[in-house]
């Protein structure tokens, strides 16, 4: 059974739910791995964040192939340490987004997840690492180095 309480996964447990559909695409049932790999919402959304990130396009068929993609990349040591927390960023703003459409009635785009994963990141990287010195423009164009 599914972790998370996707619509798929709560009608499972006899939740009443008017629909199991994607709140963010309405193709198919909602279960964890559509929303966060199968959507085109979702699909849209990585796509845009390996453009920035300068990384080939994420083909992901399973939330662990999102959580472990950062073992996957190659290239300078500095990008690379940046991909993990993006990662997790936009997979956590992704579980915000029908949320926000549910409880709030806030219908995201996909290009305002992309902005709120690049704004966080930033605030999150700069905080926590010994990138302090990392300007805004360095993170806006992902070049490092």
């Amino acid at each position: 059974m599914e972790q998370l309480p996707t619509r798929d996964a709560l009608r499972k447990r006899l939740v009443q739910i008017e629909s199991d559909a994607c709140s963010l695409s309405e193709e198919v049932a909602e279960t964890d791995d559509h929303l966060f790999t199968a959507c085109s919402f979702a699909c849209e959304v990585w796509q845009d964040i390996m453009a920035w990130c300068r990384l080939p396009p994420l083909f992901a068929f399973s939330i662990s192939d999102i959580i472990l993609y950062h073992k996957t990349v190659k290239g300078n040591k500095e990008h690379i340490k940046m991909v993990k927390p993006i990662m997790l960023l936009g997979y956590w703003s992704l579980w915000k987004a029908p949320n926000e459409l549910i409880f709030n009635r806030i219908k995201t785009k996909a290009a305002m997840i992309v902005q709120q994963v690049k704004a966080l990141g930033f605030r999150w990287i700069k905080a926590s690492s010994k990138r302090g010195l990392m300007t805004e423009e360095q993170w806006r164009t992902f070049e490092f180095g």
